[in-house]
């Protein structure tokens, strides 16, 4: 039978690679503990680059994307993450900022909708301005500012072929 080496209490011995330390009189290794915390992925940055080039977080198990532009997506992820992780729909953009086309829409056909679930209007007339809105989203852009619609546009999308309605 080899001798083996005699080892004192507390100390470090090397064994592949891996330090142990021998714990008081009961000679119990242990690993030795590092200082340093590894960081993971979510405490480096919260947002994923999706392969379609943006920014996106899976909420609540829903996909949300923020932009191309790693800060502005971040901030934007910023503003809306109290609502997202509650389950509610982010509120619009204050007065001074910009509003897009189809968001309005998506607003006027949120609050329309409850009122037909309510019984105040025919869920068919639901239908039917979920259409037209959806028509007129797409004539004029659906990132196009609020404010920069004009009668002009209003009209040419009356002289449309079929009422109105886009191909």
């Amino acid at each position: 039978m080899p001798i083996q080496p005699r080892l004192q209490p507390n100390s470090t011995v090397r064994f592949g690679g891996i330090a142990l330390l021998l714990c008081c009189s009961l000679r119990i290794p242990v690993m030795a503990k590092s200082n340093s915390k590894r960081k993971t992925r979510s405490d480096k940055f919260p947002l994923t680059l999706h392969n379609t080039g943006q920014y996106c977080k899976k909420i609540k198990g829903k996909i949300y994307y923020f932009g191309t532009d790693k800060k502005e997506a971040l901030s934007r992820y910023l503003e809306q993450a109290a609502y997202l992780h509650v389950g509610k729909m982010p509120k619009p953009k204050s007065p001074g900022q910009t509003l897009a086309i189809k968001t309005l829409c998506n607003l006027y056909l949120d609050h329309q909708e409850s009122r037909s679930i309510i019984g105040e209007i025919k869920l068919r007339y639901l239908y039917d301005q979920t259409s037209l809105l959806r028509d007129f989203v797409r004539f004029v852009g659906p990132n196009r500012v609020v404010s920069d619609i004009s009668t002009v546009d209003l009209q040419n999308y009356r002289k449309l072929p079929s009422g109105g309605s886009v191909v």
